[in-house]
């Protein structure tokens, strides 16, 4: 069979794709199968990234040495005051049953004697150890609640001074040291080197007094600085 060229007319076997006389290809021929798509490679797996605020990152990096010893120190203190810091040991003197007849007089003073009544034995006593924080002692005192009150004060002295003159910043960075020394190094040298504090202290009392020490040492570095630096 024959059919005729589409573009030129001729007449052209039915069995051809493109036309003989002038090569264009035949509605009835099917296009050249395209080559097969290669399979995409797999986009690696984002790993999500946690962004911080460049305002956040400028205000922390705009914090100096001694005002990041402040700042830890209060933080360290302020946890230890609601930490268990101190053990106390309770002894409770419970009677003990009196029998009413001892053949051996073993709970009377001197020598045996046979079937003599019994004195009264020995009380029997017991030590019961509790951990107590800062805190709970609080409702002994109300001067407790001093030492969460410096720790406090410490920490706002740092945001309220940043703006502050260079006279201003080393009246408020004596003060922090004040704040630092009246419990820090007293508390941290009685640890070390009193048993007697060492061995009823808990976590939270070590805690407190790194803390008060971190204070004192930030003020300390702070008076440093600003006396070396030009006024």
């Amino acid at each position: 069979m024959s059919m005729y060229c589409t573009t030129c007319g001729k007449k052209i076997p039915d069995t051809v794709d493109f036309c003989t006389f002038c090569g264009a290809r035949q509605k009835h021929a099917a296009p050249a199968a395209a080559p097969a798509a290669r399979p995409r490679p797999r986009d690696p797996i984002a790993v999500p990234r946690i962004a911080i605020p460049a305002a956040a990152s400028a205000f922390f990096s705009s914090f100096t040495l001694p005002e990041m010893l402040i700042a830890l120190g209060s933080l360290l203190a302020i946890v230890g005051f609601f930490l268990p810091a101190w053990s106390l040991t309770s002894f409770t003197t419970t009677p003990a049953p009196t029998p009413l007849y001892d053949p051996g007089n073993t709970w009377a003073s001197g020598a045996p004697n046979l079937g003599s009544t019994v004195q009264n034995p020995p009380p029997l006593t017991t030590s019961t150890t509790s951990t107590v924080s800062l805190l709970s002692l609080t409702h002994s005192g109300g001067a407790f609640f001093l030492i969460l009150l410096l720790a406090l004060a410490a920490i706002g002295l740092v945001f309220l001074s940043r703006q502050a003159a260079r006279t201003q910043k080393i009246l408020v960075s004596s003060l922090q040291l004040a704040i630092g020394s009246m419990i820090g190094p007293a508390s941290l040298l009685a640890l070390l080197f009193l048993p007697s504090v060492r061995t009823p202290a808990a976590f939270g009392f070590w805690v407190l007094s790194l803390g008060y020490c971190a204070i004192a040492a930030g003020g300390l570095l702070a008076i440093l600085q600003l006396s070396k630096s030009p006024s």
